[in-house]
């Protein structure tokens, strides 16, 4: 099984939990899950990522030979139907906004390959505004956990050392 990174793994990382100056080691061990693809990166996810100006759309835009077109995979159009159907069924006042993301992509694709999608998104099942990943992963079956899972779960085991820009 592979794990399928969600765009707020970046971003978090990026803004606050991982900056580059200080902790290049998980940037290089996102490098190294990509490498063995155990780590999965979508094209809707580099999409989202590669379209900003700062360091983290610079990094991925640096690593596209790892994009995955997930709307190739076998029952993917299937399965992102589902999930808009779904959806509709319940009546979020913002579901469009959680179809032009790549959050429909992630669990279409997760449907497909039956891996297991990493975000920072908690569950919110009573929510009626805003469709949440875990929610609909939930659903339909698709394995989802946050980023400490994966840090306990992934081989190699993520080493961080701080670095610091000061002399």
């Amino acid at each position: 099984m592979a794990f399928i990174l969600d765009t707020n793994i970046f971003l978090q990382a990026k803004n606050k939990d991982y900056p580059f100056t200080y902790f290049p080691g998980f940037w290089e061990w996102l490098d190294s899950g990509f490498k063995t693809r155990q780590f999965l990166l979508l094209s809707s996810v580099y999409k989202e990522v590669s379209g900003g100006d700062d360091e983290v759309s610079d990094w991925i835009k640096s690593r596209k030979q790892y994009v995955i077109k997930e709307e190739k995979a076998k029952n993917y159009m299937i399965n992102h139907k589902k999930i808009v159907n779904f959806l509709n069924g319940k009546g979020f006042t913002h579901m469009n906004d959680f179809l032009q993301k790549a959050d429909g992509s992630l669990i279409a694709y997760a449907m497909t390959s039956g891996d297991m999608v990493i975000t920072h998104e908690l569950p919110r099942p009573d929510s009626k505004k805003h469709p949440k990943i875990p929610d609909v992963c939930n659903q339909f079956g698709v394995k989802w956990k946050g980023l400490l899972y994966l840090f306990a779960n992934s081989t190699p085991k993520p080493i961080f050392t701080l670095s610091s820009p000061y002399p």
